[in-house]
């Protein structure tokens, strides 16, 4: 069920166009409310199906970058924010603070407290699914906090999805430009203990691969290269 549609498709993936909010609620009255406070604001809004537990995607192969789930929609069903699509998207849920402490140790990225204003969704919705981006000689990677897309130069776009800490540690390398960035930065940052130069070593071999997956067939990929006693930097192969 469509509620509003944006004509905001200029290139059919909402990886890198990210303006497609599911809503897990049979609640007429949410759906209006969403619908006038996301009116002009180029998101589109489905209604998720009751029945839903893998990454839905629509008739043009887009999925949904924001999950919005009403807190009272969960009575019935407290797994299924421990479900695969709700650990493949940014999940918002929305509702009274009380519900706070009944979600403690139940996995989502962000609560918004009713009552709750049109400008303070708009911002919510555009933060958890706001990218990043940077350009290389032979194309631009684009990422959010669950996915990094690779387009390349008349190439089509190649989209994998990020793990918190790799997406922790794209942000760090991406912001450091020319200057490479220390294991001690990298550990502290994704909360890896300076110690652990094993686990550090594998997230960094494990983005290395999405990285390569994202931009294959590149003339000059990005790659993650380590500078001795100096740290890592994001830098064309």
């Amino acid at each position: 069920m469509m509620l509003t549609k944006s004509s905001k498709h200029s290139n059919g993936n909402s990886k890198t166009n990210p303006d497609l909010l599911w809503l897990k609620s049979g609640d007429p009255y949410l759906h209006e409310r969403l619908r006038l406070a996301l009116d002009g604001a180029e998101w589109e809004i489905e209604i998720l199906p009751d029945d839903a537990r893998p990454l839905l995607e629509n008739e043009g192969g887009v999925t949904a970058s924001v999950l919005l789930v009403p807190a009272s929609a969960l009575g019935d069903d407290p797994a299924f924010l421990m479900s695969d699509l709700c650990r493949s998207l940014p999940v918002l849920i929305a509702g009274s603070p009380t519900w706070l402490d009944a979600f403690d140790g139940i996995p989502f990225d962000d609560f918004l407290c009713e009552p709750w204003s049109a400008a303070e969704l708009r911002y919510r919705l555009r933060r958890m699914a706001g990218e990043s981006r940077l350009a290389f000689s032979g194309g631009t990677i684009t990422w959010g906090p669950h996915w990094i897309t690779g387009t390349g130069h008349r190439k089509p776009p190649h989209t994998a999805p990020l793990t918190p800490v790799q997406y922790a540690i794209l942000q760090i390398l991406a912001r450091s430009g020319p200057e490479p960035v220390a294991r001690e930065a990298l550990a502290a940052v994704t909360g890896i203990a300076s110690g652990a130069s094993r686990a550090l070593d594998m997230q960094l071999s494990r983005l290395r691969k999405t990285l390569n997956a994202v931009t294959a067939g590149w003339d000059s990929p990005p790659v993650i290269r380590s500078h001795r006693r100096r740290g890592y930097r994001l830098e064309p192969s």
